[in-house]
């Protein structure tokens, strides 16, 4: 008999081990506790209760043991909370994960598209409004944004102001201002009107060069000569 308590005693101490993060109430101690000392001291408290009570107690935590395996979350895997729940069922309502993947990587691109036009038709205003060569302007606005405003007249001129963001976004200046601080060097290019006084003066240059319509023309002796021997009616 005193075997047989000795070995329920052991029993009831190793299912009370196994137990001890499940239990609640007086069959917990505080987590101060070593393992050591919390055996102990469950051996302590078992060996003042009789078999019966004893086996009454092992058959209960057995039980309670076999609940506890069934609702252990797997290895790897996690308890979800009913807010989580909720939006992992919506999630699921979607489809397959690979197709939602696809659909939202697919939108990823429409917004990096349609971004891209509404980038471009920003540029090309700004370039009407100050008068910039839209391709000087698209490299030099790279990390800029812009902000046109309404339409303003002045002196008999209609214009629209242009702000200039920079330094992502934390500092602002008129266009005109900001591009003599750090465009200056390019004003010969980014003026439309300059580039095209310029490519007038070449085309000018060209023509008087090469004798085109338009050339000034001037005559010397030999030409002179030249002529009269081209002509039949003169003999010598």
């Amino acid at each position: 008999m005193r075997r047989s308590h000795t070995s329920t005693l052991s029993l009831l101490a190793a299912s009370l081990f196994a137990l001890r993060d499940h239990l609640t109430g007086d069959d917990t101690d505080p987590p101060k506790l070593s393992e050591q000392e919390w055996e102990e001291k469950k051996r302590a408290d078992l060996s003042k209760k009789s078999h019966e009570q004893l086996v009454t107690k092992q058959v209960e935590l057995e039980r309670d043991l076999q609940k506890a395996r069934a609702k252990a979350v797997p290895e790897g895997s996690r308890v979800l909370t009913a807010d989580e729940a909720k939006e992992y069922e919506a999630l699921t309502a979607l489809g397959a994960s690979k197709d939602v993947r696809a659909r939202l990587e697919k939108g990823d691109a429409a917004v990096v598209t349609l971004a891209g036009r509404e980038r471009g038709d920003t540029l090309r205003e700004v370039a009407e409004a100050a008068g910039y060569k839209l391709p000087v302007l698209t490299r030099l606005a790279e990390g800029l944004t812009f902000e046109i405003g309404a339409e303003v007249e002045k002196d008999g001129k209609k214009s629209k102001p242009v702000t200039v963001k920079y330094e992502d976004g934390k500092k602002t200046a008129p266009l005109d201002k900001y591009a003599k601080e750090h465009w200056s060097d390019f004003e010969g290019s980014l003026r439309a009107d300059a580039s095209g006084d310029k490519k007038q003066q070449q085309q000018e240059q060209r023509r008087v060069t090469t004798g085109g319509a338009g050339a000034p023309q001037t005559k010397t002796a030999g030409d002179g000569l030249a002529a009269k021997r081209a002509d039949t009616r003169y003999s010598m």
